[in-house]
């Protein structure tokens, strides 16, 4: 899970590659309110104030991803056969996840700002948004976002290639091969 938590504050801090097979599109106004929402939060952080990048993390990652449908995804298999219960458990042993990974890298994300460089449509509403750090600093990150309410929220990041969400399937899957299987042996090695 650290891989894919890494990818995340990667992708908060500076932004990765190609949007294979899908049409350039410009940004909508649910787009733009997306990134403004992004660099609203990282942008206000001080470095030098743990608190305030922590609760400027946990702000990010609560409100720019989906994780309910990121949960279903990174989980392997087990997603259906968990219970109600651990299902929240699940998807808040990835915020906190998210969130801790997010806050230790405080100088890397506070204070900073992203802009859009690319925006393509992907397959069944998914949009695939390039951004880069305003200092044009650092790499692209491509954030696949899909419609919520009236706005759009990020279901996987991608950085150099490499999948948040991918990379915690990938793990996931490890987890449960190791442990039988046992939904609640992946919750406790997320969650720390």
């Amino acid at each position: 899970m650290k891989a894919c938590v890494v990818m995340l504050a990667a992708a908060l801090a500076i932004p990765a590659a190609s949007c294979a097979g899908a049409s350039a599109a410009e940004p909508d106004a649910a787009i733009l309110a997306f990134v403004d929402r992004i660099n609203q939060t990282t942008g206000a952080a001080s470095p030098g104030d743990k608190a305030a990048v922590r609760e400027a993390c946990r702000s990010l990652v609560t409100d720019a991803f989906d994780f309910e449908t990121m949960a279903g995804t990174a989980s392997y298999d087990s997603w259906k056969r968990m219970t109600p219960a651990q299902k929240t458990a699940y998807r808040e042993a990835l915020v906190g996840k998210a969130t801790d990974d997010c806050a230790s890298r405080g100088k890397e994300v506070a204070g900073k700002t992203v802009e859009i460089v690319g925006v393509r449509d992907g397959k069944g509403g998914e949009r695939q948004v390039a951004v880069q750090r305003s200092d044009r600093s650092g790499r692209v990150a491509i954030w696949k976002v899909i419609p919520a309410g009236s706005g759009v929220r990020a279901i996987d990041v991608v950085v150099d290639g490499h999948s948040l969400v991918a990379n915690a399937r990938n793990q996931a899957r490890q987890i449960l091969e190791n442990s039988g299987g046992d939904v609640n042996a992946l919750i406790r090695a997320i969650g720390g």
